[in-house]
């Protein structure tokens, strides 16, 4: 959201489709995350999500269908900090010949971020529909993260 409101109008206007996209994704899932900590999630509204992201209603549907497209997201970033965390936390725990890892290993701190998510959720939401896809989500996301990371294995 910063980097949009603190970028000239030139530099807006030499920004790529993809740049743009990029920024207006991270926008969209960062207001999210934002409005998270006033209210459940089941109350926040897609005009609360582009005005606190500072977009258009257009810019959110061109990049989402629904607010739980924006959901998924959440749980992906999630994902992507867990493995920057890993990496940051090995790097700085280990000697440099010891500090790299298996993916198995990787996994392990990405999926556990996923999952604090999903407990915040379940443990915050009273609506019943979000809890079932939540659930349905989760189910999927353990059983193509069992399956895609025996694909990975180094034996």
């Amino acid at each position: 959201m910063d980097k949009i409101r603190n970028m000239s109008n030139e530099d807006l206007l030499r920004l790529s489709n993809e740049e743009s996209k990029k920024i207006t994704r991270e926008s969209i899932v960062t207001a999210l995350v934002l409005l998270f900590a006033d209210k459940p999630y089941e109350k926040i509204t897609v005009t609360e999500i582009v005005k606190k992201a500072g977009v258009s209603r257009t810019a959110f549907y061109r990049n989402f269908n629904t607010k739980e497209d924006v959901l998924r997201d959440v749980f992906t970033m999630a994902h992507e900090g867990g493995h920057s965390m890993h990496s940051w936390y090995s790097v700085r725990s280990n000697p440099f010949m010891q500090y790299s890892y298996t993916i198995f290993e990787a996994e392990v701190a990405s999926t556990f971020n996923e999952q604090l998510v999903f407990q915040y959720f379940m443990n915050t939401t009273k609506d019943k529909n979000l809890k079932k896809y939540l659930i349905a989500e989760r189910a999927g996301d353990i059983l193509a993260t069992l399956y895609r990371q025996t694909m990975f294995a180094e034996f």
